[in-house]
Parts: C-alpha cells; structure tokens; sequence
C-alpha cells in the first residue's frame, strides 16, 4: 500500500484560493442545527461526536451545503451526512438518511434542482462508492445507489453532470501498484447505472510527478466550472484548513476552521462586496444525548 497517497494527493489538488479577508461582521448567534436520530450502537448520553466535512457546496448567496462524516470519538464509528441550510448558514437541516461507516465526497447540482451526492466506505477512505440522487434542490435525497465500479481502491476525484441524465465521475485507483489508473465512470439514466468509459494506466513514481500531470491536466480542465470537478469545493491545506466554494451566483464561501476556538467559521463573500462576513459558526464536535446529536 502506498503510505500517505491520500494526504499527498489532497495537497495535489489544489486551486487558487484567494487569502481571507478582514471581516465585516461576527454572526450574531451560533447557528442551529436538526440532525436525523442515528443509532451508534452502545453510545452513551453525553458521547462526543466529531464533525469532519469533507467539502461545501454553495448554491447562491443564502443556499450552502456541508457534507462530509460524523465520527464517534471512542471507538472510530462513523456516518454521512448532508446539511442544508437556505438562509444563509444560520440554521442547518440534515437532508439525508446518514449511511453507515461512509463519507460523502463530492456533491454536484444542475440550475433546475436535479443533484448527486457521491460517497465512498470510509474505512481507509477508498472503494465501494455509492451515490445519492434529489430532485429538489437538495431538500429530500434516494437511498444510496451502488455503483458497482472496478477497482478495489477506487477514490473520487470528482463528478459532474452536463444535464439530468448524463454525467461522469474520475477516480484513482490509489494502490494499484505498480502503477496509478485514472478513469471516468459515465452514466446516461441520471446515475442509476454506470459505465467505466475511460482507463489509463500512468507508471508510478516515488515522487508522484505522473499522478500530478494527470491531476493536474484534470484540475486545470475543470476548475472554472461551478459544479463541476474542483470548480465548487476544494480542500486548502496550510496552517488553517479551508474549503472553498463559489456559488451558480458567483458568491464565494470558505469553511474556515479556527484551532483556537474549536469550530468552523462559515464566510460568505457576496459578488458586489468585496470583503467576507461571518454569518455562522459551527463546532467541531457535538455531543450524542438521548438519541440525538446537539450542539455542547
């Protein structure tokens, strides 16, 4: 198994994301939350949850979605998640059904309100993707729809939609030694089945110089669409982590996480304004109480 490939490839894909401005505003309450009742099994009341989003997607200026896992401290349990929150971060609703021990990676939406999730069994953070459908806007989603793909390493780089039915996901298979396979899984039913369209096997490298030309030539094709592959959600890394969105509207988000006070910073830059607010915070931990996830 090739050590730390994961890590080395999140700091690979990376897009210009601009320093953080000062801000104009502290938001004037945490933000609320409504999470679906899950069972972690032999949890206790007052077990800390760990909050661990994976990316944010932004609709327009009051329409933001964070999605990731939510993982039990004491014993490494996790669950998807999906939040929805339409008044501009300051109240959140859990819009799926939470999968066990999976991740949501990438989410992609259409302007007529057709949307997938796509996620992957978070154990090791590779294989078994599943994808989620919402004919909505994102407020109701199908249970997940296997995905069947080749590859026991399978791991998403990305997924795009060009209208309702057809779409196309790139991935890695990030252990087939001794070389990496990018592909691209294609689907013309709106993501109910699937077919691997494309395959190239690139010679593996210590140094990972012919993953990154790959990566990058991916990145570079895609990164100035909304919705589409990086164009929405990309992860940062520097002292601080920050995912970025750009929203249909061109409104720019971060989810900026603040070591010194434990929680997510939501920023909203609006296309006119050319300085960040804060609209909301959220923690990153919450405690499991009677059946239910809240705030601490």
């Amino acid at each position: 198994m090739k050590k730390n490939i994961l890590l080395i490839l999140a700091l690979i894909l990376i897009s210009g994301c601009g320093n953080i401005d000062s801000f104009t505003s502290e938001p004037s309450n945490k933000a609320e939350f409504n999470f679906s009742s899950y069972d972690f099994e032999n949890i206790t009341n007052n077990d800390v949850i760990e909050f661990n989003p994976q990316g944010i997607y932004a609709v327009d200026k009051n329409t933001i979605f964070v999605f990731g896992a939510i993982e039990r401290i004491t014993n490494g349990a996790k669950r998807t998640f999906i939040l929805r929150s339409i008044d501009g971060g300051k109240t959140w609703k859990e819009v799926s059904e939470p999968k066990k021990s999976y991740s949501i990676y990438h989410l992609a939406f259409l302007d007529d309100g057709y949307g997938w999730a796509l996620g992957i069994l978070n154990t090791n953070d590779i294989g078994n993707p599943v994808l989620w459908r919402s004919f909505d806007n994102g407020e109701t989603w199908s249970e997940a729809i296997s995905l069947n793909a080749t590859g026991s390493s399978f791991f998403p780089l990305g997924i795009k939609f060009s209208d309702k039915d057809n779409g196309n996901i790139n991935f890695m298979d990030v252990m087939f030694v001794p070389s990496d396979r990018f592909g691209t899984l294609s689907t013309a039913d709106g993501g109910l089945t699937w077919q691997e369209t494309f395959s190239v096997i690139v010679p593996y490298d210590s140094d990972f110089k012919n993953s990154y030309y790959i990566l990058e030539k991916l990145e570079n094709e895609y990164s100035n669409v909304p919705g589409g592959y990086y164009g929405n959600h990309w992860w940062k890394p520097s002292s601080d982590e920050i995912l970025h969105a750009t929203g249909h509207d061109g409104s720019e988000w971060h989810l900026y996480h603040h070591e010194a006070s434990k929680e997510f910073l939501l920023l909203r830059r609006n296309m006119q304004n050319s300085s960040w607010e804060v609209p909301a915070t959220i923690p990153d931990t919450f405690v499991y109480k009677d059946g239910h996830i809240v705030k601490p």
